[in-house]
């Protein structure tokens, strides 16, 4: 479970979610809520048609 920044077809997005289910335990699930923040704020600086200017 790794950011990597790609656009994903809906079918990826689904094998990840089920992939994610089915492997579901608390480590991960803690992994997720800390990387969480770093990647919106990563994702919130690297665009550039951000609303708040």
């Amino acid at each position: 479970m790794n950011f990597t920044g790609k656009y994903r077809k809906l079918t990826d997005k689904v094998k990840l979610d089920i992939e994610f289910v089915e492997n579901y335990n608390l480590i991960n699930y803690f992994i997720i809520l800390t990387k969480t923040p770093f990647v919106l704020l990563k994702r919130f600086f690297k665009n550039k048609s951000s609303i708040i200017k």
